[in-house]
This record gives structure tokens, C-alpha cells and sequence, in this order.
């Protein structure tokens, strides 16, 4: 796959972070990159895992490995080796490139990120028709492996720039997600580079930070999850920045209260963006023009079945055949309950189909039980799960003292009893994926909440049966 960058005055900037990388620059140290891998026999049919952090060196090397021929298996830079373990273990990548140093996910993106190249397998188990090796987030269970053609991630490129308000040159992007997974790479970095704007990370992921690189590099869209607008929601009021035209969120449902509380302090909505690992962008509405999940992006086509959203792919995205039946003639399942306006090209999101649980003979959405225990002033993140003897548990952080009682007596006051968790769990913080998004699968949940207690101390945590 030939992803070259866009023929533009080389002394333009590409990457904005605590120095200026110019398009001019950033070409070279992809040539030096390429000429380096060339050089270790990276070429057609050749697979990279890659496991470098947020840095240009990343970039450049993603770029190198393409433009040689070869495939990208990324990993997450904050995965341990046990998990990488199991990833390598299944793709068998002929190399693998890591940083020298384990970094904190907390430390700025950098300019020059030292890595080492090993052989790994003389066998890979990856096709040679796909380019780019993602990983789910993981948020039910463990990640499954997804692979993306050539023509996938371009057709996607063009989608995105077929789109209402999309990046376009001259714009300044501030990227605020994990720039391993789909939403931070595809849509935020590939998008920005393909239109030939500038790509601007904060030095950290401090409001103070954020708010800061925004005013210097007077930032005009940025791309994060809902929890980097719920932080900078909590600053001081009437913050206007008159550039700032597009402010997206993906990842998770937006809150009403952290809609509210961003477009008070920032003059400007929050925007959605809705995908999966699997298909990438399927809707948009950066603008927050319309009700629900956004417009349809050209090209996708979109189905609801039983109250379950499907999307049509020409072939299933899953390597490994460890999806069960998520793909089928053509369909694949998101496992997301919506709706469709077909006249309008209106996608509506509703929730989880996992979500909807049969209590004593009754269904109950629980997406529903969050929603009405967020309401709860000092509950700052839930989780609602069944455990194996079909009772729901609520998973509660919240850094306020909260005794499960207080909780237990607000929702007999908020739902009918059989909607009731027969457990309340309340802990600091609840768990999540490299992508920002809370953990639901139990087995997890609990264990952290195990790890809690025994590493840290943690006396917060009660547990209160009904």
C-alpha cells in the first residue's frame, strides 16, 4: 500500500508537539525509516508487529513499513508482554519493533522514540492482502484480531473525505486518543496527513495542558473520547476559542451533562463519531447537526434487524475465525441496538444488544440502570453487569464517600424493584481499555477490583446485597 503523503510546500508543519515537524522532515526520516527496514528484508508478504509509543518515530515507521510493502500488526504501547505474548503468539510476525525503554502512559508524545528490531517467526500467519493488524478494545472480553486490506483503509480515507465538515488543509488537529487503535489513527492522524493539515499533541494529558496547546497552536478540531471533555468541562467557565470548529467525540455515549458542560465553557458542541475496529468510520456528525450517531458516510450501507444494527462488508474482517457468527453473508453484526432514518442517512445508537437481560421472566436494558445511577451526584462512572446467577451488579466509581445503602435506597426510588442490582460495588475508579472505554466484562471488573484491595490498600470498595 502506497500512502504517500500530499505533494505540499515541505516547510509546511505535519506534527506539532513540543517541536515542529515539517512535512519536508517527516518525508526523510520515512525514507531513512524505509531504507532501514529494506535493509532487514521488510518487503512484500512481510509482517511488523509494532509496539512503539505515541512519537513520530511511530508514525514514520508505520509509514516506512507500508510504503516497503509490508504489513503493520500495531500493538498498544502500554500492553505488558503477556498480553503481547498472546498476539504475537497467533499473528507470528516475520519482525518485531519496540521502544527500548517502557514508557508511561502519561509521558508526552515525542519527537524521537529509540526502538530495537528482532526476528520473530519465518512463518507469518497473515495473509498478504492485508495491510494494517488491529486489535479490539477489548471492552467485553479479550481483544479479537482484525485485519484491514489495502482498499479497506483507502475507500475508508475517502469516505472520510467525502464528509461534512471534514479536516481539510491549513486546519491544526489536536489529537487527544490513543493514536494505536482506529478513531486516533485512521480518523484522526491519516485523515489530518491525507488533507495535508497539521497534526498537534498536548504534552500531556493535564486539562491545563490541553487548554494550553489549544490556545498556542490555535487549534481548529480535535478528536478525543468523552472522558477528555468531561475533564476539560470542569474548568472555568466561558473558555471561547474562536478557531476551534470541530470538537469529536467516539468511543463511548456522550453524557448530556458533559455535552452541556463543554459547549457552556467552549461556545462549540461536541460532534459524534460513530465505528468499529472492524468496518472503521460508519457515521459522523461533527458539527452535532442532527440527532443520534450522525450521518451515514458515503459508501457504507447499513441494516436493522431485531432492533440490531448490521453492516454490509465484502468480507469478514476477523482473522483467526474467532468471531463466532458476528459475520455472515455479507453482514456484519456491530452488537449495537439503533435505528436507521434511510431518508435522512440517520443512524441512531441506543445501546449494547448484550445490554438487555431477562431478570425473573422480565427484560431489563442495562443501559438503562447506568443511565439512572449516573444521574446520582456523586457517581462518577457505572457499569451494570449480570453475574452467573442472572442478578445485576452495579460497578460504581466515585471518588465522594458512597455506601452501597445511599445507593440501594436511591434506586428503589428511581425503578421498579426488579431493576434493582442485588449488588453495589464502589470503587475510585472503574477499569478501562487503551481506548478510554469502561471495561464490562465481570471477570475483569472483579478482578480489578480485587487488585485494588490487595495492591493498593483500597478500603472504598462495599458491597451491599439487597
Amino acid at each position: 500500500m502506497n500512502l504517500c503523503l500530499p505533494d505540499i510546500d515541505s516547510g509546511e508543519p505535519c506534527i506539532i508537539s513540543k517541536a515542529v515537524t515539517t512535512y519536508g522532515q517527516f518525508q526523510s526520516i520515512i525514507r531513512e525509516w524505509e531504507e532501514r527496514l529494506q535493509g532487514v528484508g521488510v518487503g512484500q508478504g512481510i509482517s511488523v508487529a509494532v509496539q512503539i509509543p505515541a512519537s513520530v518515530t511511530l508514525l514514520a515507521v508505520l509509514y516506512a513499513v507500508w510504503r516497503a510493502g509490508g504489513t503493520v500488526i500495531l500493538l498498544d504501547p502500554r500492553w505488558k508482554e503477556a498480553e503481547c505474548g498472546r498476539a504475537l503468539e497467533q499473528c507470528r510476525p516475520h519482525l518485531r519493533i519496540t521502544a527500548k525503554q517502557e514508557r508511561s502512559a502519561m509521558i508526552a508524545f515525542r519527537v524521537e522514540e529509540p526502538v530495537s528490531i528482532e526476528r520473530m517467526y519465518a512463518d507469518s500467519n497473515i495473509d498478504n492482502s492485508i495491510q494494517l493488524v488491529q486489535f479490539t478494545s477489548g471492552s467485553t472480553g479479550m481483544p479479537k484480531i482484525i485485519g484491514r486490506t489495502a482498499a479497506s483503509l483507502h475507500a475508508e480515507l475517502e469516505r472520510l473525505k467525502a464528509a461534512n465538515h471534514r479536516v481539510v488543509r491549513n486546519d491544526k488537529v489536536l489529537i487527544l486518543c490513543s493514536i494505536t487503535h482506529t478513531y486516533g489513527l485512521i480518523t484522526g492522524v491519516m485523515q489530518t496527513l491525507a488533507a495535508g493539515a497539521s497534526l498537534v499533541f498536548a504534552p500531556s494529558p493535564q486539562p491545563h495542558q490541553m487548554l494550553e496547546t489549544m490556545t498556542a497552536h490555535r487549534v481548529t478540531c480535535m478528536f478525543g473520547v468523552p472522558a477528555h471533555f468531561e475533564l476539560l468541562a470542569t474548568l472555568q467557565p466561558n473558555l471561547l476559542f474562536p478557531d476551534l470548529r470541530v470538537a469529536a467525540s467516539a468511543g463511548e455515549v456522550l453524557s448530556d451533562t458533559i455535552r452541556t458542560g463543554f459547549s457552556e465553557r467552549f461556545g462549540i458542541p461536541i460532534g459524534q463519531v460513530y465505528g468499529m475496529t472492524e468496518t472503521g468510520i460508519i457515521s459522523m456528525d461533527l458539527k452535532a447537526e442532527c440527532e443520534g450517531a450522525g450521518q451515514l458516510l458515503q459508501g457504507m450501507h447499513v441494516k436493522v434487524e431485531q432492533d440490531e444494527l448490521y453492516v454490509r462488508m465484502s468480507q469478514s474482517p476477523y482473522l483467526y475465525e474467532a468471531a463466532g457468527n458476528r459475520y455472515e453473508e455479507g453482514w456484519l453484526r456491530t452488537g449495537d441496538l439503533g435505528a436507521y432514518d434511510e431518508q435522512r442517512r440517520i443512524l441512531h445508537v441506543h445501546g449494547r444488544t448484550d445490554s438487555v437481560v431477562t431478570i425473573g421472566g422480565l427484560k431489563v436494558n442495562l443501559g438503562e440502570i447506568e443511565a439512572v445511577l449516573k444521574q446520582h451526584p456523586k457517581v462518577t462512572e457505572i457499569i451494570a453487569v449480570t453475574n452467573p446467577f442472572q442478578q445485576i451488579e452495579a460497578y460504581i466509581g466515585s471518588m465522594q464517600p458512597l455506601a452501597a445503602q445511599e445507593m440501594l435506597l436511591y434506586m428503589k426510588e428511581q425503578v421498579a424493584e426488579y431493576k434493582i442490582p442485588k449488588a453495589f460495588f464502589i470503587l475510585p475508579e472503574l477499569p478501562k481499555t487503551a481506548t478510554g472505554k469502561l471495561i464490562r466484562n465481570r471477570d475483569m471488573l472483579y478482578e480489578h477490583m480485587r487488585s485494588l484491595i490487595l495492591n493498593y490498600g483500597v478500603t472504598t470498595m462495599t458491597k451491599e446485597m439487597n
